[in-house]
């Protein structure tokens, strides 16, 4: 199994869409899922933002994970989102989009990385651990829908 890992296109916008709506990282404290991101959010991420980076792990030309990051200082950057399609997890796709990410932001002389992970799933907690990232002040999430 092949995996390849390029920076997003507008055409892969509905897949990133399909993959966050899948995952329950991205559910509300009242346990219903919402659109994290919705699609056309997600267009606007990959076609003009500078400080915003979409990449895509793709197995068979097909789209099977991707992850969102923004630049927040010159120096900083926040990881919004990694995210693997269900039956591709545990094959390293996330950590090959992180070396990624590395990759094109060390040209950038980014060195702080940070992501925000739901305190209540031991699964994508594990994730950032084997990655290298240590866990920091614990913060809590409000969320209210309008």
């Amino acid at each position: 199994m092949e995996i390849k890992i390029r920076k997003a296109k507008l055409e892969d916008a509905k897949r990133i869409f399909l993959i966050q709506k899948k995952t329950k990282e991205f559910m509300t404290s009242d346990g219903s899922k919402y659109d994290f991101f919705d699609h056309d959010e997600i267009e606007d991420w990959i076609r003009k933002r500078k400080d915003q980076i979409a990449l895509v792990a793709e197995i068979d030309s097909q789209v099977v994970g991707f992850l969102l990051a923004r630049l927040v200082t010159r120096y900083w950057c926040l990881i919004e989102a990694v995210s693997v399609e269900g039956k591709f997890r545990k094959n390293g796709i996330g950590k090959k989009l992180l070396e990624e990410l590395y990759k094109i932001l060390k040209k950038e002389d980014i060195y702080i990385y940070q992501a925000f992970v739901r305190s209540d799933l031991k699964a994508p907690q594990n994730f950032w651990k084997k990655q290298g990232f240590k866990p920091r002040k614990t913060f809590t999430w409000f969320d209210k829908r309008l």
